[in-house]
């Protein structure tokens, strides 16, 4: 399993989509916030990925959780945004 992690994307989505073009090989991306609605489109455009996001500091009004944690291939990896957390 291999998982590509973005953060801070701000509404530019090409980034994101270089990213993810330059690791063909990740089945899941994790975007750590400040861009919640990025994410939205390209789910239609990846569809072959699992996505997981949080919402940053900079997602005002996003409904998505601060933090969140999955178990994977037996590996629990927590993840956030982190200005929580100072």
């Amino acid at each position: 399993m291999r998982i590509l992690v973005i953060s801070d994307s701000h509404g530019n989505t090409r980034n994101i989509e270089r990213a993810v073009e330059s690791q063909p090989e990740a089945n899941m991306i994790i975007h750590l916030g400040d861009g919640a609605d990025d994410i939205v489109d390209l789910e239609f455009v990846y569809r072959d990925k699992q996505f997981y996001q949080v919402a940053g500091n900079c997602d005002w009004g996003s409904t998505l959780p601060t933090l969140g944690d999955i178990t994977i291939e037996g590996k629990h990896i927590f993840y956030t945004h982190g200005y929580t957390y100072n």
